[in-house]
């Protein structure tokens, strides 16, 4: 909704219902909200979480991650051609996810993005 992630009628703008969160459809999903958004509304930042649903089901090599990945390199690609500079990452490794003294060791990417670009200039949307 508009009050919760500042957007709204993604699903329609993507031609997708919102897929289960346990599902590849899902970072299909978002992937292709994503190059929707760039295609419409030209965002300053955007910022795409997908999931590691097919990683934790299927092996490397295997015809799922392989097609996985190559919808991966579509939309990419897509972002690449509409003039966006694309950064990948993982979501996590093997470290600790939390300090020495127990809290969270977390980024809000929000806190970074006003810092750079001042407050209020840019609002960070996460898809999920």
């Amino acid at each position: 909704t508009m009050a919760t992630h500042g957007l709204e009628g993604i699903p329609e703008l993507v031609g997708m219902q919102v897929p289960n969160v346990y599902s590849a459809e899902l970072s299909e999903f978002v992937m292709k909200s994503g190059v929707m958004l760039m295609e419409t509304q030209r965002p300053d930042i955007l910022y795409l979480s997908t999931t590691d649903y097919i990683q934790h089901k299927h092996a490397p090599g295997a015809p799922v991650a392989t097609a996985f990945y190559a919808m991966l390199d579509r939309y990419l690609a897509r972002l690449h051609d509409l003039g966006c500079v694309v950064g990948v990452t993982a979501d996590h490794g093997m470290n600790p996810k939390h300090t020495s003294d127990g809290q969270p060791d977390i980024i809000y990417l929000q806190s970074l993005v006003d810092d750079w670009c001042g407050p209020g200039a840019c609002r960070v949307i996460l898809p999920i």
